[in-house]
């Protein structure tokens, strides 16, 4: 079972009822979704303040997630569906992009190269029914890989439940772990990025955690490792000074 974000415009009825049907024929092909207006009602974004959160809290819906479906529609993309696919794309999750549009702007059907690069797939559909949508759906959905959902500590689980909150959890497969942690390690570094002096040690110890845990579950050796980082600190030094590269390097021509 995937966790499906379903992206597209939606500040008008008619944008919300498309978004609504995708998000129904997902759920009645058995996989979890994520539908913003539903999440965060639209209402709920008047100030400046109120619209930070909401942006924050969408960009997690979308780490959250497998894969993401999007709604194409229109002269040219929606701006806020383009920020939800290059954020997806820059996570690595696939995306679909369904265009009930029959504007043909051009050989990429009217939308902009780079909402067009950021799909794995753009499909033409004739309307929002469950006979069009449902064969469009079901072949993508058989090629995503299901290792979404946020990695929590072990203890979670329990601190939940006995805080009266019923949340499901599952134990990922030992096939998928080592991906689910490498996506949990590259959301952290994001996370410390964001982070300012004083409160980032939180995010540095979740480094650490995670790293230890990767090496446990792939058995790699300590002194190897120690080895492989004394090796390169010989040859190309560490990190200390911070040079930055300010220029591409150029090419030798000799």
């Amino acid at each position: 079972m995937a966790r499906v974000y379903v992206a597209g415009p939606l500040f008008t009825p008619q944008e919300r009822t498309a978004l609504e049907a995708i998000e129904s024929i997902l759920r009645g092909l058995g996989q979890e979704t994520f539908l913003p207006h539903r999440e965060l009602p639209v209402q709920d974004w008047k100030t400046d303040e109120e619209a930070a959160r909401a942006h924050a809290f969408l960009l997690k819906g979308i780490e959250s997630c497998d894969a993401v479906v999007a709604v194409l529609d229109g002269p040219d993309v929606d701006a806020g569906t383009c920020v939800e696919l290059g954020y997806a794309k820059a996570l690595r999750r696939p995306i679909l992009g369904l265009r009930s549009d029959v504007r043909r702007a051009n050989e990429r059907n009217g939308i902009n190269l780079m909402a067009f690069g950021a799909c794995q797939r753009i499909a033409p559909v004739e309307s929002w029914a469950p006979a069009h949508l449902q064969p469009v759906l079901q072949p993508f959905l058989s090629s995503v890989r299901v290792f979404a959902g946020t990695l929590v500590r072990d203890a979670v689980p329990k601190i939940l439940k006995e805080e009266g909150r019923e949340l499901k959890f599952r134990h990922v497969s030992p096939e998928e772990y080592p991906a689910v942690l490498k996506r949990k390690l590259a959301e952290t570094a994001r996370r410390l990025e964001e982070t300012e002096f004083g409160v980032e040690q939180e995010e540095i110890a979740d480094l650490l955690e995670l790293l230890e845990t990767l090496i446990n579950l792939r058995n790699y050796d300590r002194e190897s490792l120690r080895s492989i980082k004394e090796g390169k600190w010989r040859k190309r030094g560490g990190f200390e000074r911070g040079f930055l590269l300010d220029e591409e390097p150029k090419l030798s021509s000799a």
